[in-house]
């Protein structure tokens, strides 16, 4: 069994950040898995050359679905972060 640690990291590389967050502040956990696993998707995006169009409109099809706004997960901080991982 994975502890919510664990979990965190597992949720957070499949892509599912929000509720990597969510597990990580109902266990008071690090959010660091979360940011690395997104800044990390942020620099392969950047890095990849022609031929991916496909990987680059899903992403930004999934950055659109999962408004952060309006969400809770970093408080004040949501512009700032959705800045960020732009």
């Amino acid at each position: 069994m994975l502890s919510p640690a664990e979990l965190v990291a597992v949720l957070a590389q499949s892509g599912m950040y929000q509720a990597a967050v969510q597990l990580a502040r109902s266990h008071k956990l690090s959010y660091q898995p979360v940011l690395e696993s997104l800044a990390s998707a942020c620099v392969r995006l950047s890095l990849a050359g022609e031929g991916i169009n496909k990987e680059i409109d899903d992403a930004w099809k999934w950055l659109g679905e999962n408004d952060l706004s309006g969400k809770e997960l970093f408080a004040e901080a949501t512009f700032s972060l959705k800045w960020w991982i732009l």
